[in-house]
C-alpha cells in the first residue's frame, strides 16, 4: 500500500483566497507525486477560483478541473469520486493546507490499521485576521465543540467521524457515496453509514493539516447553522445516530426561546432562567479566560461571544430542520459549498 495511487477530491466554489494556498499543499507532499491525482470540482465559481486552478494546471498536469452544477459539497465530493483513479480518495477543503507528511501518514495508518476504512488527523488552525484566530481558538476548545474529538485530541484512537479523512474507495462505493440530500454535514453522515457497516475511522494527530476558519462571526452563525440543519436531517436518517452533542445545544438554544416568554408571563419564572444564564456565562468566561491566558488577553471579550453564537446556530439549526421539515439543499451561496 505505500506505492497506493492516491486521489485528493476538492470541491470548490468562489475560494481564490484558499485554492492556491490549498493545491500547493498537496503538491508539496512527500508522498510520489506520480501516484497522487488532484480532482477540483468547481461549483460554477463567480470569482477567479477556477483561472487559479487553471494557472496551476499549466505546469502539474496531474490537477484536473471538473464542473459541478450544482455546486454542492456532496455532489462535488461524487463527481470526484466518480472520476478518481486512486485506491484511496482523501476529501480536502479549499480552506484546507495538509502538512507535506499527510498523505505518507494517512496510507501507513491504514496499511497498519487493517480494519480502518478512513483515516483523519487533528485540526490545527490557521488564521488570517484577529476574528479568524479568535473563532479558530474557539472550534478548538472542548466547551465550543464538545465532542468533535478531531479538533482537540492529543492520542490516536478509534472515532466515528473525522475532517479531511483518506478513504479507502471500495468502501465509499459499498456504503453508496456521499448522500446528496443532505445539508452540511455529509461527510459525518458519510462517515456514521461507514461505522454502522461494521468499518472503523482511526484518527491520528501524527496526521497533520490546517484549516482556515470563516473570518467573521456573521459567517460563523450561518456555518453553525448549516451544520446543525445538517446533523439533523442525518438524525431523522438514522435515528440511532441522536447524540447528547445534537440535544444539549439544541436544548440550550430551546430554552433560551421558551425560557424568555415564560418569564415575562409566569412569576418567578425569571430565576431559574437568570441562573441556568449566569453559570452559562461563567462557563464561557472561565474558558475564554483560560485560552486569552495562553493566546493574549485581547481575545478574551470576543470568545464568550464566539462560544454562544456557535451553540445557539448550532441548535436553532437543528430545532428549524428537526421540527420544521426537511427541504432538499438547492445550489445557493458558498457557505453551503466546499469546507
Amino acid at each position: 500500500m505505500t506505492q497506493e495511487h492516491v486521489s485528493v477530491v476538492i470541491p470548490m466554489y468562489n475560494a481564490a483566497s484558499y485554492v492556491g494556498r490549498c493545491l500547493e499543499s498537496v503538491l508539496q507532499q512527500d508522498y510520489p507525486a506520480e501516484r497522487i491525482e488532484i480532482i477540483v470540482v468547481d461549483g460554477a465559481s463567480t470569482d477567479s477560483s477556477a483561472s487559479v486552478v487553471q494557472n496551476f494546471m499549466k505546469e502539474h498536469p496531474r490537477i484536473r478541473l471538473l464542473p459541478n452544477p450544482m455546486r454542492l459539497t456532496n455532489h462535488g465530493l461524487n463527481i470526484g469520486i466518480r472520476h478518481a483513479k486512486g485506491g484511496v480518495i482523501v476529501f480536502l477543503g479549499c480552506r484546507g493546507v495538509l502538512d507535506s507528511t499527510f498523505v505518507t501518514k494517512c496510507i501507513e495508518n491504514l496499511r497498519r490499521v487493517k480494519e480502518a476504512a478512513v483515516v483523519g488527523g487533528v485540526v490545527g488552525m490557521g488564521f488570517t485576521s484577529f476574528t479568524g484566530k479568535a473563532i479558530g481558538l474557539a472550534l478548538s476548545s472542548p466547551f465550543g465543540v464538545g465532542t468533535a474529538r478531531y479538533r482537540y485530541a492529543t492520542e490516536p484512537q478509534l472515532t466515528d467521524t473525522v475532517q479531511f479523512g483518506a478513504y479507502r474507495k471500495e468502501v465509499l462505493h459499498e456504503v453508496g457515496l456521499v448522500d446528496e440530500d443532505m445539508i452540511l454535514a455529509d461527510d459525518d453522515e458519510l462517515n456514521w453509514r461507514i461505522t454502522k457497516a461494521g468499518h472503523k475511522i482511526l484518527m491520528n494527530p501524527e496526521i497533520k493539516f490546517l484549516y482556515y476558519p470563516r473570518h467573521s462571526v456573521s459567517a460563523l452563525f450561518t456555518q453553525y447553522f448549516g451544520y446543525g440543519r445538517g446533523r439533523a436531517t442525518a438524525v431523522k436518517k438514522h435515528p440511532d445516530k441522536l447524540s447528547v452533542k445534537h440535544i444539549v445545544p439544541s436544548a440550550f438554544a430551546l430554552f433560551l426561546i421558551v425560557g424568555f416568554v415564560f418569564s415575562l408571563f409566569v412569576p418567578y419564572a425569571w430565576i431559574p432562567y437568570v441562573t441556568i444564564l449566569w453559570l452559562y456565562l461563567a462557563a464561557a468566561l472561565l474558558c475564554s479566560a483560560k485560552i486569552a491566558a495562553r493566546e493574549g488577553w485581547k481575545l478574551f471579550p470576543i470568545l464568550p461571544i464566539l462560544f454562544f453564537v456557535i451553540h445557539v446556530s448550532y441548535g436553532l439549526g437543528f430545532l428549524r430542520e428537526y421540527i420544521g421539515g426537511h427541504r432538499p439543499p438547492s445550489a445557493v451561496g458558498p457557505d453551503q459549498t466546499g469546507k
